[in-house]
């Protein structure tokens, strides 16, 4: 039928699922079955208490072994405690994120269905950030749990290692005891023996003296004493080490056994943990595709034409566009143009406008462009209007063996054009060095040398003045020289 049931953390749930993946599903199961099996003859034997002893008596690296797992585990516990709190920090500054993002954003001034989803999405953020901060909640709260289980165990642990440690500190004292007491046994029957074949050496020695022999007998008697006292102390210390032996061993197996009912809920907890963080995640995720979901079933509700048709209605200004303006020629009446009639879509045809001719140029503006297109350019800077070169020196230009090098432009950005002076009485004359091309028609195209006569000195860069063929214009005064040695 295609129905499965999957137990999930002691509880059944009943899951729809395809043939195909139902076969795989019970593939997969006695696969691990059949693992379970081959494992379980080397899983009986992995207990503590039959797999952490140790031949040398005094030695404590089985109960060192054991505790050292534990303590592992507690960091390990730390670092799970320490991921889910800075997970939850994450969660809570992303909600609170997002929280501000929503509020941030009012989008007050739109309108119709797409105002709808954009309050819909911004709602919807908000729901996400709620989501987010619950998970936020429930990972401090696993924190926390996780922070009291270790605590317990710690309380468990620490019972049953103080108790082995005392019972191997006794152990200890008593073999140390009893190694004492048997040097000592050993000694006391070495020197009752050598008493004895000292005695049996004078019995046989007629010229032995009695009182010798009498001495000799007690020295015998009294080290077989010794020796018989020695050996009841040895015998009573071999007995009370059995004793700290056996309880030693009864302790140690019982923290064995505890240790490893501490391992065993420490690992089954960790994976409780671990399980609780990946379902608290994909219940946020669901939870979080659900609110986009009601994002975009709001979207699919937005129409452009009804947002369209709803501006036009809210805030239309009118249909009547403005006239067009006539043309009125300032000289002649009649030559003026009334507005075109509008050919399409209320507006006026452009393209039926009729201009009157630009009046025609006059006898001085053609001598001007001739001479300005027969003169060779000039070299100028950033700015052409204003070009100042730099002379060879007033010595260079007389000397026939001496090419003058092709001056180099200065500009200057804060020097204007001055109003054309009124003056037309000549102050003196000067002679042009170089060619220079007007630049505009304020300027006088200059032919090298020709006489200029100088009309007004206008600064130390430019003067006003005439050419023979009576064009006037501004000049730069560093393309000339005086006709005579007055100074300027």
């Amino acid at each position: 039928t295609g129905v499965g049931v999957v137990w999930v953390e002691g509880s059944s749930v009943v899951v729809h699922l395809s043939l195909s993946l139902c076969l795989k599903f019970l593939a997969a199961s006695l696969a691990r079955l059949d693992r379970r099996k081959t494992l379980a003859p080397r899983l009986a034997m992995a207990k503590f208490a039959q797999n952490f002893w140790c031949t040398d008596f005094c030695s404590t690296v089985a109960f060192d072994s054991l505790l050292k797992r534990l303590k592992e585990g507690k960091r390990t516990g730390v670092d799970v405690e320490e991921f889910l709190e800075k997970r939850g920090r994450i969660e809570k500054e992303y909600a609170e994120s997002l929280f501000r993002l929503a509020k941030s954003c009012p989008g007050k001034d739109e309108i119709g269905t797409l105002k709808v989803s954009w309050e819909q999405l911004k709602s919807e953020t908000e729901s996400v950030g709620k989501h987010h901060q619950l998970l936020s909640a429930r990972l401090v709260d696993e924190a926390h749990a996780l922070k009291d289980f270790y605590l317990q165990q710690k309380e468990m642990r620490r019972r049953s290692e103080d108790t082995v440690k005392k019972a191997s500190s006794h152990k200890k004292n008593c073999f140390d005891r009893n190694t004492k007491l048997k040097a000592a046994y050993e000694v006391k029957c070495r020197e009752a023996d050598k008493n004895e074949e000292n005695y049996g050496r004078m019995q046989s020695n007629p010229a032995a003296k009695p009182k010798e022999l009498q001495s000799s007998q007690k020295r015998m008697e009294g080290s077989r004493s010794a020796a018989n006292n020695s050996d009841v102390s040895y015998q009573e210390a071999v007995k009370n080490l059995e004793e700290s032996r056996q309880l030693w061993e009864r302790e140690m197996e019982l923290l064995c056994r505890q240790f490893q009912d501490l391992e065993e809920k420490r690992i089954a907890y960790l994976r409780h943990v671990m399980w609780s963080y990946c379902n608290f995640c994909s219940q946020t995720t669901v939870d979080e595709d659900d609110s986009y979901e009601n994002i975009r079933k709001s979207l699919e509700q937005c129409n452009v034409d009804s947002d369209i048709d709803q501006f036009v209605q809210e805030r239309a200004t009118g249909s009547e566009r403005p006239a067009s303006v006539p043309y009125f020629n300032f000289y002649h009446l009649s030559m003026s143009i009334p507005p075109p009639v509008s050919v399409s879509h209320g507006g006026p045809d452009v393209s039926q406008w009729q201009l009157p001719p630009l009046p025609r140029a006059t006898e001085q503006d053609n001598k001007q462009q001739q001479l300005t297109a027969s003169l060779p350019d000039v070299p100028i800077g950033a700015d052409p209007l204003y070009a100042t070169p730099i002379l060879p020196g007033p010595k260079a230009r007389s000397s026939s063996t001496t090419s003058i090098t092709c001056p180099t432009a200065v500009t200057t950005a804060t020097t204007q054009l001055l109003p054309v002076p009124q003056c037309r009485e000549s102050i003196c004359r000067v002679v042009v060095l170089y060619h220079y091309k007007a630049q505009g028609i304020e300027e006088l195209a200059l032919r090298e040398g020709e006489v200029v006569e100088v009309l007004d000195r206008e600064d130390d860069l430019w003067w006003y003045g005439r050419a023979k063929d009576g064009r006037t214009g501004m000049f730069p005064l560093t393309y000339v020289e005086k006709e005579d040695s007055e100074d300027t």
